[in-house]
């Protein structure tokens, strides 16, 4: 099926697994990263070497410019800054090394966006990062994972997590979409960037995750359903059809017997 044949609904769902896959290579890219280095290194050279050309400078990450005569170089900066979509970089990896300096942190808020993020991964089971028989997130156990840049880090985890398709494993009740959906329901996603924007980065990966996979269930549990009734309705129809056979064939062969 070509794109030009995909409905609006189907085109739509596409454009936010490409998003999705795209979100993900700013925590995990390492070739797409390599090559990114590769080019900067072979562009630097002057004051802002170093700097990929039209990359945002380190100032321009925590406040950005607008030209002259705009309303906020005019006195109104601050509330329009509060206007402006939360700032996502292109360049590879770039939350990744963000989030290894949040790994270095001794105490964190949002436990339950970490603790809903190791479920989700299904690498990870409640007593491999909480308190001893609680529900308790343990930072201290998990801060390894964020610290951690290789495969064993929980930015290769995130980089193999793939919300489409069928999933063969057990589920425990924690690791169920019920229970992680309802664990970060009504966290506001301004509260975290204002404690760490990577970890608001981390938050809107999950509830990326979290949308796609309990679409992709329902959708395949309606196909499902669908192929229940097209099965039972072939079925009726075969057994009225064998009927009318069996009918036809008493009556011939009635017909045949009185001639």
């Amino acid at each position: 099926m070509g794109e030009d044949e995909l409905t609006e609904n189907e085109k739509e769902a596409l454009a936010r697994v490409v998003k999705f896959k795209e979100f993900t290579k700013g925590f995990w890219a390492p070739d797409s990263a390599r090559e990114y280095a590769d080019k900067i290194n072979k562009e630097a050279g002057g004051p802002d070497a170093g700097q990929a050309p039209g990359a945002p400078k380190a100032a321009d990450l925590a406040k950005p410019k607008s030209p002259p005569g705009s309303a906020r170089a005019s006195g109104a900066e601050e509330e329009d800054q509060e206007e402006l979509p939360p700032f996502s970089p292109l360049i590879p990896e770039f939350w990744k090394q963000k989030c290894l300096a949040f790994g270095a942190l001794h105490i964190v808020k949002f436990e339950r966006i970490l603790q809903s993020l190791f479920y989700l991964l299904f690498d990870f089971t409640r007593e491999d990062i909480c308190e001893h028989d609680t529900n308790k997130l343990s930072w201290k156990r998990c801060r390894k994972y964020f610290a951690a840049a290789g495969e064993t880090s929980v930015y290769n985890k995130m980089n193999e997590y793939w919300p489409i398709g069928a999933k063969d494993k057990e589920f425990k009740e924690y690791q169920k979409l019920k229970f992680i959906k309802a664990n970060v329901d009504n966290i506001d996603e301004n509260d975290v960037d204002e404690f760490s924007m990577s970890l608001g980065k981390v938050y809107r990966w999950l509830l990326m995750a979290l949308e796609l996979r309990i679409e992709d269930v329902t959708n395949r549990r309606a196909a499902k359903e669908k192929e229940r009734e097209f099965r039972a309705d072939a079925i009726e129809r075969e057994a009225e059809r064998m009927e009318r056979y069996e009918n036809s064939l008493v009556e011939e062969r009635e017909a045949f017997e009185t001639k």
